[in-house]
This record gives C-alpha cells, sequence and structure tokens, in this order.
C-alpha cells in the first residue's frame, strides 16, 4: 500500500469523490453537525496520500434527500481533492458545485483558468537578509561584474586555480541553500519546524497549499452580481473597505 501511495505522490492528479464523511468526521445536516464514523478510514487516507481539497464555490452542500419541511436533510458529501503536484501545475484551479437538477447530488465542474498578470507585490523584507554583514556589498559588486567563470573552468578543467574557486563556491552555495529554506519557511509561515534539516520541499508544499487556499475566486457585487475576474475582484475589495472606513458624508452643517 505504502508503494502505492509514493508512486501516486510523484504523479500529477487528482480524484472527485462521493462520500459519507469528513476529514474532521463531521457532515452538516439541516444546520447542525452529526457525527460519521468512517471519518478515521477516510481521513487517514487524505493525510497518507498528502491530499488538499481544491477550493470551491457554489452550493454549501451537495447532496439533498429531496424532501422538505423537518423531514429535509441537507449534507455535504462531495469532494474534489489533488496533490501538491497537480497544485503546482494549476495553481488557479477550483471546483463549483452547481445548482441540482434531477439528481439529488450537485453536479461538481472542475476549471481550469489561465493565470492573470498579477500586479507587482509590494517588497518584502526577508528575515535572513539581516544576518548578511556583507549584503549591500554584495549585491553592489554583483551588479558590477562580468560573470566568465564557468566558460574559464571548462576551458581549463585541470586548474588547480579554478578548481579551488570552485570548491569555494561550493561552500557558498550550501550556504545559499540554508537560505532558501529560510526564505520559504517565512513565506509559509510555518513556525513550528526548525531549520537545518533540508525542508525546504516541506516549506515550499506548504507554500503552495497557502496559496491555493488563500486564493478569492469569487465574490457578490452589492447588486447580487457574481464578480470573478481578478481585477475586477481587486477593485470590489477596494471599494469595500473604501465604504468601511471612510465616515459618511455630513448632512447638516456643523
Amino acid at each position: 500500500m505504502e508503494a502505492v501511495i509514493t508512486k501516486l505522490q510523484l504523479a500529477t492528479w487528482k480524484f472527485v469523490s462521493n462520500v459519507t464523511a469528513s476529514s474532521s468526521g463531521r457532515v452538516m445536516d439541516r444546520g447542525e453537525l452529526a457525527g460519521n464514523g468512517h471519518h478515521d478510514a477516510f481521513g487517514k487516507c487524505i493525510q497518507d496520500s498528502e491530499l488538499i481539497e481544491i477550493p470551491h464555490t457554489g452550493m454549501n452542500f451537495t447532496w439533498h434527500n429531496g424532501q422538505q419541511g423537518e423531514n429535509a436533510i441537507m449534507k455535504k458529501l462531495d469532494w474534489v481533492f489533488s496533490n501538491h503536484s497537480f497544485l503546482s501545475t494549476w495553481p488557479t484551479a477550483h471546483s463549483r458545485f452547481l445548482p441540482r437538477d434531477y439528481s439529488d447530488h450537485s453536479s461538481m465542474l472542475l476549471e481550469f483558468s489561465t493565470p492573470e498578470p498579477r500586479p507587482p507585490s509590494p517588497f518584502k523584507f526577508l528575515n535572513f537578509w539581516a544576518e548578511k554583514s556583507e549584503f549591500l556589498d554584495l549585491v553592489r559588486i554583483a551588479w558590477q561584474t562580468q560573470i566568465t567563470a564557468q566558460l574559464d573552468l571548462d576551458g581549463s578543467p585541470d586548474s588547480t586555480e579554478f578548481l579551488a574557486k570552485e570548491r569555494l563556491l561550493a561552500g557558498k552555495h550550501n550556504q545559499l541553500c540554508k537560505d532558501e529554506e529560510a526564505f520559504y519557511k517565512q513565506r509559509s509561515r510555518i513556525q513550528w519546524l526548525q531549520l537545518g534539516d533540508r525542508n525546504t520541499k516541506f516549506f515550499h508544499r506548504s507554500l503552495v497549499h497557502r496559496t491555493t487556499r488563500n486564493r478569492i475566486h469569487m465574490l457578490m457585487d452589492e447588486q447580487g452580481n457574481r464578480v470573478n475576474n481578478q481585477e475586477d475582484l481587486g477593485q470590489l475589495a477596494v471599494k469595500h473597505f473604501q465604504n468601511m472606513f471612510n465616515p459618511p458624508p455630513c448632512e447638516e452643517k456643523c
């Protein structure tokens, strides 16, 4: 079983499931939480396979028993999961649960949208830079230096001088790998894991997970219209907070 899971982790894939348990062992039943005895096996399967639920919009309850009044039961039974390789390839993928028609289950639509150009991100100071006393000098030198080291080494592979420089640079590269790990740790916001064990892959996966989870796919404007264009979403968010924090116009003379 572990060999099968390992192969699945290396592949790029997703799966759509209809289950009667959630990862927490609870499903929503007419506004109340109902326990389910199968959650242990289901949650372990998701954890062992390193799966992530793809963000979704649309119907919150994906199953309805077709009854009305006190006999009506609605539950979240349908899910769309993927692995890290899938989300790294399609970071903007999300699922949409459509209104039910003749079936008692909502249809599931998996959407792949081309990433839209994003505005430049604000400058972020990385913590480990503060530990580098030579940072500013290094940047200044790097911008003024024309690099020919690899050409020199290829042209004189037996040169003692070039081999010594290669060993020196290999040591610096090792330090940069540690810096990379610190970079991904800060961006992933994982604070409980210590540096030094080459956890870059783990931090990168955590970053992919957080980016996928935090992405906003759809909002409703004041008129009840769906907004899903990234630029329009940004404008709608700005307008919302402007209305929230700006004082209302003064109608009476002070």
